[in-house]
């Protein structure tokens, strides 16, 4: 629901615009589709892991920047991470009978967790940068 609402009351950049699309797909078709129902119980901790790193984020960019910040925000996402995918192939292994969404969906889940985590990575590169100056 609070991404539903984020559409009406928040004005937001594509990328989040983009996010909250695949998220909605994601849960929609996780809850919705009865050949996906049983690999649910996965879907829901790999999102969850997936929250961790995402509440990482939000902390480090709200928190004023240290090496303390970015040492939590750089272990909790790669934690987060891994997590996601670990819960990515009993999903799979699970939903994959459902024909072409379910590995479509694996491989979004797998695209994206390697975009976070590049993204986290590149972060700390430029803090790092910009502390050394």
């Amino acid at each position: 629901a609070a991404m539903l609402y984020d559409f009406v009351a928040v004005r937001m950049r594509p990328v989040l615009v983009a996010h909250h699309v695949v998220s909605l797909l994601a849960h929609a078709y996780a809850c919705l589709r009865a050949r996906a129902r049983p690999a649910f119980p996965w879907y829901a901790l790999g999102v969850a892991a997936l929250e961790i790193g995402s509440a990482a984020a939000s902390a480090f960019w709200l928190i004023p920047p240290s090496r303390t910040t970015l040492v939590c925000f750089l272990v909790l996402m790669t934690l987060s991470n891994i997590a996601g995918l670990a819960c990515t192939g009993p999903w799979w292994r699970e939903a994959r009978n459902d024909g072409p969404a379910a590995h479509v969906g694996a491989a979004v889940s797998v695209a994206l967790i390697g975009i976070r985590q590049w993204e986290a990575a590149k972060v700390s590169g430029r803090i790092r940068l910009a502390q050394a100056m």
